[in-house]
């Protein structure tokens, strides 16, 4: 057994085995754990049609900074929603369009992935 398999302050778990000076070190798990894991990004922005007064004050900003070819900044936000299991798309857009975003003034897109893990 090498040294960095030694945690001396780790707390015992069903994978971890005493020492004989006390410290615990983990072993080989028996059974193979397979999470499943879902994440999504709900991307929120102003409406193309609607006036982004954010945007133009970092637009003004960042030309002000020196970079003088910017045309249009728009400002959203990242909503990063994770699961454990398949969302229903049916109630993940009702949550999106009601919760999430103002639909009045606001889009929403919703990417993601899924990732399983041995």
């Amino acid at each position: 057994m090498t040294d960095e398999n030694w945690f001396s302050l780790a707390p015992p778990r069903p994978n971890a085995k005493a020492g004989a000076d006390g410290r615990f070190f983990f072993t080989q798990m028996s059974t193979p754990l397979i999470v499943f894991r879902m994440k999504l990004e709900v991307l929120v922005m102003p409406k193309r049609t609607v006036l982004d007064p954010q945007g133009v004050a970092v637009r003004n900003a960042v030309r002000e900074l020196g970079l003088e070819n910017v045309e249009t900044v728009r400002v959203g936000k990242i909503i990063e929603i994770e699961f454990s299991a398949e969302p229903d798309e049916k109630k993940l857009n009702e949550i999106c369009r009601d919760l999430l975003s103002n639909e009045v003034i606001e889009d929403y897109r919703v990417v993601g992935t899924t990732t399983s893990f041995p």
